[in-house]
């Protein structure tokens, strides 16, 4: 599970994108990231979930977004919440990479 914390910005990118490789690459099939702790997320990192997202199913794995409704609000608004499994409570988010 990734938990990162406070905003999500254009400076944040490098870390976050290098902590979402080592997850993914580590041959982890089920990642959850859990944003109750980010106060923002911008369109940089938004892209990088996207991708880890599309290299995990590309692998037969799967990434689940737990997120407190201001930030899953930024997923609809965008429409990521489409083609991106976000749950507002992180139980629901851990039943769901469970399945």
């Amino acid at each position: 599970m990734l938990q990162p914390e406070g905003r999500l910005e254009s400076s944040a990118r490098p870390a976050f994108e290098h902590r979402l490789a080592e997850v993914s690459l580590l041959g982890t099939e089920r990642v959850l990231i859990d944003l109750s702790r980010v106060s923002f997320i911008g369109s940089a990192a938004l892209r990088a979930i996207l991708v880890t997202a599309k290299r995990l199913v590309a692998t037969g794995g799967r990434l689940v977004i737990f997120a407190p409704p201001p930030v899953a609000q930024i997923f609809a608004v965008s429409g990521l919440d489409m083609v991106l499994p976000v749950h507002l409570s992180l139980g629901h988010a851990r039943a769901a990479l469970a399945d």
